[in-house]
């Protein structure tokens, strides 16, 4: 006889905001799986020219389940490579986000007015990276 009004209410999900990356940001190391993927794409498809994409991702897949731990390791090695290499990336990102902050805290500029500086050489934001 009682229904839980919780039940019958729709709920209505709250707008979530976008996040805005910044395009400056360094952009995250490939997977294993994905290099590998790039890298035998072609081939696979030329020994099956009439598959379609999605037949062709899923022999790619299918490939990749098969192989070996050891055989996987070669891919594995180049993400820990571009993970190293990524991780200092962002660390200089940082370091220039930082920088830049600071530069426009001591110089009491806008936004606009530091990027100004930024584009005309006034500011060499690539000096203070290294």
């Amino acid at each position: 006889m009682f229904t839980n009004a919780s039940k019958n209410q729709t709920e209505v999900p709250e707008a979530t905001k976008k996040v805005v990356k910044d395009p400056n940001a360094p952009k995250r190391p490939l997977s294993p799986y994905i290099l590998f993927c790039n890298e035998k794409r072609e081939s696979v498809k030329i020994l099956n020219p009439n598959q379609t994409s999605q037949m062709i991702s899923k022999m790619l897949g299918d490939i990749w389940n098969s192989m070996s731990t050891l055989e996987k390791k070669r891919y594995d090695d180049m993400f820990q490579q571009q993970k190293l290499e990524y991780n200092q990336k962002v660390l200089d990102y940082e370091k220039q986000k930082t920088d830049l902050a600071r530069f426009k805290d001591e110089h009491d500029m806008s936004q606009f007015d530091l990027a100004n500086c930024i584009m005309s050489g006034v500011i060499n934001h690539q000096s203070n990276l290294r």
